[in-house]
């Protein structure tokens, strides 16, 4: 099944298309680019607000950039692995759910027609970015705390935070507030101490490997969210 959901991935990738230069990329490019190349942006005033895009993976595209070069192949290789990823971790989650094999194929095949969703969002961009390298992640994390391995789960989640945070801050509430009920459901069986403590080490490992990420997040909890920051916006944007 991995084969056929890679062969999806890829004509999904050939059915969609691929652009680079798209979308978020006016702005992450040149934070990617002002990483090793600084005096390329010298006394931009959106290159000067990076530090609050917070994020590592562009800073790991970036060494990339610096190692090998051709930054739109590493661009595009990146999108084309997302995508078969993506097909992949959806029928394991799906598997997950439903228990049956008829079931996980079914929602391959809805994640290929890339319908809008609700809000009329798309399910799948046609450029790279952190938020879309982030989505398998999610999805084998939510495959791992369904099925029992909540721990790994967890962890998994840290890791993807340093990737696109936002995005695992939608993510974590859902799976501390099962965890919580759950605790609170088996504490007579358990014992308080020790659910209490494996509540703990749940929360816990999920905070170690996010930690890096965290720790740049709360260092700049200020924010660049001045009249000047929105009136770039705007101008990216419009």
């Amino acid at each position: 099944m991995i084969l056929a959901c890679t062969l999806l991935g890829l004509s999904h990738f050939l059915f969609q298309g691929y652009t680079f230069g798209d979308g978020n990329h006016s702005i992450q490019v040149p934070f990617l680019k002002s990483y090793f190349h600084p005096g390329l942006y010298h006394g931009d005033p959106m290159i000067e607000t990076r530090s609050h895009y917070i994020t590592f993976y562009f800073i790991s595209l970036a060494v990339l950039d610096l190692i090998f070069g051709h930054l739109e192949f590493i661009f595009f290789t990146a999108q084309l692995i997302t995508e078969i990823l993506i097909f992949i971790t959806i029928y394991h989650l799906a598997y997950s759910v439903f228990k049956k094999r008829s079931a996980a194929i079914i929602s391959v095949i809805l994640v290929f027609t890339n319908k809008p969703i609700l809000g009329g969002e798309i399910i799948q961009w046609n450029y790279h970015t952190h938020t879309y390298a982030v989505l398998p992640f999610i999805f084998i994390a939510f495959t791992l705390f369904l099925t029992g391995r909540r721990r790994k789960a967890y962890a998994l989640l840290g890791f993807a935070a340093n990737i696109n945070i936002q995005s695992v801050t939608y993510i974590f509430p859902m799976f501390a507030l099962v965890s919580f009920i759950d605790f609170f459901r088996n504490k007579k069986c358990t014992g308080l101490h020790n659910g209490l403590l494996n509540l703990l080490k749940d929360y816990g490992i999920f905070v170690i490997f996010g930690l890096p990420v965290f720790i740049w997040a709360f260092s700049t909890a200020s924010g660049p969210l001045t009249p000047q920051w929105m009136a770039q916006l705007y101008l990216r944007f419009y």
